[in-house]
């Protein structure tokens, strides 16, 4: 029974992100940043997603504290601007139980899908 709840578990977590939770060593550079700059990781994923030309020092900070609560907003939030399914519920539990896989995995995807262009676009109509 675990073991079907484990593999539900990492199958939503493959469903919208392109890299899933467990992947953090396919970018070396962002598992080592979302392991040991966690607070730091948070602020510029979130500065990207929001489309701020740099670092979200508020979102910084709160990862400072409480890097759950950080990345959980991320989450959210990346799946508003990305148009993906959404799923609090379990981004929650990812962020509390799984806390540095998830930040990894949401700097990966900002990474890979270079959100601060998709996010620019957007907002100004194709004029970056």
């Amino acid at each position: 029974y675990v073991l079907c709840l484990t593999k539900q578990f990492f199958l939503v977590a493959m469903a919208d992100f392109s890299t899933g939770l467990c992947e953090c060593f396919s970018d070396r550079g962002s598992c080592c940043f979302g392991c040991f700059c966690f607070c730091l990781s948070i602020g510029d994923s979130a500065g990207a997603i929001d489309g701020s030309p740099g670092m979200d020092w508020l979102w910084c900070c709160v990862g400072c504290f409480c890097p759950p609560i950080g990345d959980c907003h991320n989450r959210r939030e990346l799946r508003q601007r990305m148009k993906y399914d959404m799923d609090n519920c379990m981004d929650c539990h990812k962020s509390f139980f799984c806390t540095c896989c998830s930040i990894t995995q949401v700097a990966r995807e900002v990474k890979q899908k270079d959100i601060r262009t998709v996010v620019g676009e957007r907002a100004y109509g194709g004029n970056k």
